[in-house]
């Protein structure tokens, strides 16, 4: 399958955000994780949020066994581009697929096959071909602009939510 990334196509102006939408992390953020922050409690973290989900994609809704290996956690990151803060905001159990599509061209660059990707952002969006290469080109836009940008990253969800402190204290 062929994709047109004309990066001229003006985004769709929707009324909310899809319901699996693409977060694209600006490279200056890579590696700045949960993982990062402390890795030793980065499983208790993981399985806690799977359970609190039921074992299940909290986007597609699938249903995953607990020792399946098929859920994964995401971390949800806000950025204020004014000041150059990202910071965690929450965490989510997703599918393989869902989360492959959160970072999709960081999965394409580790192989996924993109017509897949691509296949499950439109569908998980009921959107159209058309509207999926609009989404993808505005994350792809918006990425880029941030990438240009000196972050630094907040972690007080974690410390306040799970009492955790930093590996490095």
């Amino acid at each position: 399958m062929t994709i047109n990334y004309d990066t001229n196509v003006v985004p769709l102006a929707t009324a909310k955000e899809p319901k699996l939408t693409i977060e694209m992390v600006p490279s200056p953020c890579w590696h700045q994780n949960a993982r990062f922050y402390n890795e030793d409690f980065w499983d208790i973290i993981r399985y806690h949020i799977y359970g609190l989900a039921g074992y299940t994609c909290q986007i597609c809704g699938k249903k995953c066994s607990e020792k399946s290996g098929e859920l994964e956690c995401h971390e949800k990151f806000h950025y204020n581009e004014e000041l150059g803060i990202q910071t965690i905001v929450g965490l989510q159990a997703l599918c393989y697929w869902c989360h492959a599509v959160k970072h999709y061209d960081r999965s394409k660059g580790k192989g996924v096959d993109e017509t897949l990707l691509f296949a499950h952002l439109c569908r998980i969006n009921d959107a159209t071909p058309e509207e999926g290469v609009r989404y993808l080109n505005k994350k792809r836009d918006e990425c880029r602009r941030r990438a240009k940008l000196k972050w630094a990253v907040d972690f007080s969800y974690l410390k306040e939510r799970f009492l955790i402190p930093a590996k490095n204290s």
